[in-house]
């Protein structure tokens, strides 16, 4: 039988990174879904007979907001190693509490270890 492969990280990494690349994806597609949400609102509170401000400014404001979200997480696990790129995943993990608790919450603990810090030499 052959062995199952492992989602493994190269040696110079913390263990946790895979792990956090995987929630900072994740996050990624669903704010830019969100943005995508936030625009179909905009799209159909003009389509009303009587299109009202408050969906248009609900929905535009989701759509701004996520697509900066998005592209902040998506860009995540592609920044450099360095001092200022912990404080960002951090950052970025503390804003991802509200909407994957069960998710983030680990990940910060796992996060503000040695090897985390080690691995950004933070």
């Amino acid at each position: 039988m052959a062995q199952a492969a492992k989602l493994s990280a190269p040696k110079d990494y913390a263990p946790i990174w895979p792990y956090y690349s995987f929630f900072a994806v994740c996050m990624g597609v669903l704010h830019l879904a969100l943005a995508g949400i936030g625009t179909w609102m905009v799209v159909m509170a003009h389509e009303a007979p009587r299109p009202e401000v408050e969906p248009v400014a609900f929905g535009s404001s989701v759509a701004v907001v996520s697509v900066l979200l998005g592209v902040a997480y998506c860009y995540a696990p592609f920044a450099p190693r360095k001092p200022w790129a912990w404080r960002y995943h951090l950052v970025l993990i503390v804003l991802g509490l509200p909407t994957c608790v069960l998710g983030a919450l680990p990940l910060l603990a796992f996060w503000l270890r040695r090897d985390a810090r080690r691995m950004f030499k933070a």
